[in-house]
């Protein structure tokens, strides 16, 4: 786990290297970043990750063409609007706002909205 508070990203592992090269700069400057990275050997990846997303401060949803046909990403995004019962760009908890950010990879031919 990250120190809190910090940043979910969701993203397709066809966009790794990119994402992984994103998420370091974020890092170096001070900005505490979950991925799918942080899972450890032999734990409960499924229950890491719905902790992991619906205990952070913010969701970086990375956008691809890749990413817009991951049932990953959508089920990440549905997690989160189904889960705090709120709209996913916009996620209020315990006084804090939690606001998705996209972040484009690439022109996509569909969008999140």
């Amino acid at each position: 786990m990250v120190d809190h508070p910090y940043l979910f990203a969701s993203y397709s592992r066809q966009d790794a290297e990119k994402v992984q090269a994103f998420i370091s700069g974020l890092k170096e400057g001070g900005i505490n970043v979950w991925s799918d990275e942080n899972l450890r050997p032999g734990e409960n990846w499924r229950t890491s990750i719905q902790t992991s997303l619906l205990s952070a401060a913010g969701l970086l949803v990375f956008v691809s063409n890749f990413s817009m046909k991951s049932e990953w990403v959508r089920s990440e995004l549905a997690a989160v609007a189904r889960d705090t019962d709120r709209q996913v760009d916009r996620v209020e908890r315990s006084g804090c706002r939690v606001v998705t950010i996209e972040v484009a990879l690439q022109a996509c031919d569909d969008r999140l909205r």
